[in-house]
């Protein structure tokens, strides 16, 4: 057995890092990944943190732990014509590696992981992540814990600067905080594993993509991001060595990053063009969700636009940015079916070409389309969209049940980049030759840490990593 520390840098893509590492900007990370194994990680689909970052931890896709974006739904509700409730902890359908950790009498340490409020009690220390509400006395266990939480904060305050200094400042003290904390647990006890993330580079990358990920030299690079990169590296080198240099590591990101869009590509315009989806006519209402659709959507309130299920085939469904979804209106599955079973593969034919030829005529706006059994496997996957698809980069996918153009520009200054699914990988410890490659995917991770923490890990879709490691 040996003991784990996962440093998790969200939205670190392994494109990124090879530069990053090769430019002298993060040397603790390039030098670990020298002396270990290094290279790509495939993302969920789509490549979203909370998604991404419960396969993680929980070593299965979607279709098992149930978590696909920031909101959850009932497909026999029509959840996916509905802006539906934030998620959290208790949304995911298996245990982490930390619970089979806990179950087996071991002591971990979980700071700032998404998807985890409200704090569950665990065999060690939690502080929850992304979706925390500020101000929170549930986002931490055990209660005791918030003496040591001073002057911490779960994220970044919003709105989100958009100085690139400030911002770079602002997520300096961020990571200095996380490793200070982490710093200060493992002073006060040992763990056998810890977990700490990261988001950091995430805010950075949406927003100042081109600067900060897309240099092609390392003087293209502004002095304030190279201040931050230094000051992540050490973050990461502090949680490192205060939890132990004899312990592995294991560094993982939860996607990479790309070009942000620039066009909307509006799809149940298409349907209902094609006349597979009815939308009542209702104007006020159509006024009313667009100009207060992404408010409803954040908050989970608001009344969605009027459709007529009894008329309609199929509705489209954004999500996350390029990655779009298509329900069926399957009778037996949803309340108001209009497909009968035996015609449901015909349907999502159909369906699949219309996405494809793209009636826009623009052509291309689609790369590929897949059924959920293609992309899912589990009970999980019974609450998802029939229908899965991937839009170009340069694309983001709306709904657009009211009338207007089927493709229209979008500009937003705050996803000048957006997700991709190259993650990165790397870990360092026994039975890992330095130098190795890896082309793994993320189910890998918990796999891993399971096997170095002697876990029993075989009912994971992931495995191990490292030679001699596999199944």
């Amino acid at each position: 057995m040996s003991r784990v520390v996962l440093i998790g840098l969200d939205g670190f893509g392994y494109d990124f890092a090879t530069r990053s590492f090769a430019a002298g900007f993060m040397p603790f990370l390039a030098d670990r990944a020298a002396a270990g194994a290094f290279g790509a990680a495939t993302s969920t689909i789509p490549p979203v943190s909370t998604a991404a970052w419960t396969t993680i931890t929980t070593g299965v896709g979607i279709g098992k732990h149930g978590v696909v974006d920031f909101r959850r739904r009932e497909m026999a509700n029509y959840g996916f014509a509905k802006p539906g409730r934030l998620i959290n902890g208790a949304d995911v359908l298996v245990p982490r590696v930390y619970d089979l950790a806990s179950q087996a009498g071991l002591r971990s340490f979980i700071l700032n992981l998404p998807v985890t409020f409200p704090a569950a009690p665990v065999n060690g220390v939690l502080v929850t992540g992304v979706l925390t509400p500020p101000g929170s006395d549930r986002g931490y266990w055990p209660p005791g814990f918030r003496k040591y939480l001073a002057g911490y904060a779960y994220d970044l305050d919003e709105p989100v600067p958009a100085d690139l200094a400030t911002l770079c400042r602002r997520l300096e003290e961020l990571a200095a905080s996380r490793a200070r904390v982490a710093a200060a647990a493992f002073a006060r006890e040992r763990f056998d594993l810890a977990v700490v993330i990261f988001t950091g580079p995430d805010r950075l990358f949406h927003r100042f993509y081109d600067d900060t990920y897309a240099w092609d030299g390392a003087d293209d690079v502004p002095p304030a991001a190279v201040s931050y990169f230094r000051a992540l590296d050490a973050a990461c080198e502090k949680v490192y060595e205060a939890f132990g240099a004899d312990a592995a590591l294991v560094v993982c990101s939860d996607h990479g990053f790309g070009p942000g869009p620039d066009k909307a590509f509006f799809v149940n315009r298409l349907l209902k063009k094609e006349g597979l989806l009815s939308v009542r006519t209702d104007v006020a209402s159509f006024a009313v969700n667009v100009v207060l659709g992404g408010i409803k959507k954040m908050f989970g309130g608001g009344k969605p636009l009027p459709v007529d299920w009894g008329r309609t085939a199929a509705y489209g469904f954004p999500s996350y940015m390029r990655w779009g979804g298509v329900a069926l209106n399957v009778a037996g599955e949803q309340r108001e079916g209009t497909i009968k079973p035996a015609e449901q593969g015909t349907a999502a034919e159909d369906v699949k070409q219309l996405l494809l030829g793209d009636a826009a005529g623009r052509g291309g706006l689609v790369e590929w389309v897949k059924t959920r059994d293609e992309l899912y496997a589990g009970p999980a996957a019974a609450d998802l969209p029939h229908l899965i698809f991937q839009a170009r980069q340069d694309v983001v996918v709306t709904e657009g049940k009211g009338p207007g153009p089927l493709v229209a520009p979008y500009r937003n200054a705050a996803k000048k980049g957006d997700h991709a699914v190259d993650a990165t990988a790397l870990v360092v410890g026994p039975g890992i030759p330095a130098g190795e490659s890896l082309e793994v995917r993320l189910e890998d991770v918990a796999a891993t840490a399971a096997e170095y923490l002697g876990l029993d890990w075989r009912s994971m879709d992931g495995e191990p990593w490292g030679k001699g490691r596999r199944r």
